[in-house]
């Protein structure tokens, strides 16, 4: 192979790197998106299909224990930003709130809907996922606290 077409794979592999730690980023998001979606699930069912506790009630506290399981493995394993893990776990748990607001609403028209409720929490899930994986990524593990303290200088 001539040092030209050497050049040209080097500058291809370099070009294509940020998209597949992006792809690497979204399987791995949905990998741990689906424990913590398991365990929002099983939860949830737990509580309300076989308990009979309210379904709204039961969602919210269902909601945290996902978020709080994805937000562990998410920093650990994912995107491994280990830096000011408290601010991190607030904006983490805003765009979870977010989420579950989101959540809710998608509830409240399934039920409005004559929907199932199990059918209605998995459509829920999925939808939730793809507006916290942006939001997440840009937002609670992509922003540089150093770099704001540097601008306040």
């Amino acid at each position: 192979m001539s040092e030209a077409a050497k050049m040209d794979d080097r500058e291809t592999n370099v070009k294509n790197a940020p998209k597949k730690q992006l792809i690497k980023e979204v399987v791995l998001y949905g990998i741990i998106g689906c424990s913590a979606s398991g365990f929002d699930f099983a939860l949830f069912f737990i509580f309300a299909s076989l308990l009979g506790f309210d379904q709204f009630i039961v969602n919210i506290f269902t909601v945290y224990a996902g978020m709080t399981l994805s937000f562990i493995l998410n920093r650990n394993f994912n995107f491994k930003v280990k830096d000011n893990t408290a601010k991190r776990a607030v904006m983490f748990y805003c765009v979870g709130t977010l989420g579950l607001l989101l959540s809710e609403f998608i509830l409240f028209i399934g039920s409005s809907l004559g929907l199932e409720v199990l059918i209605t929490k998995i459509i829920s899930i999925f939808i939730v996922a793809l507006f916290q994986f942006i939001l997440n990524k840009f937002i609670s593990f992509g922003y540089r606290f150093d770099k704001a303290r540097e601008t306040k200088k």
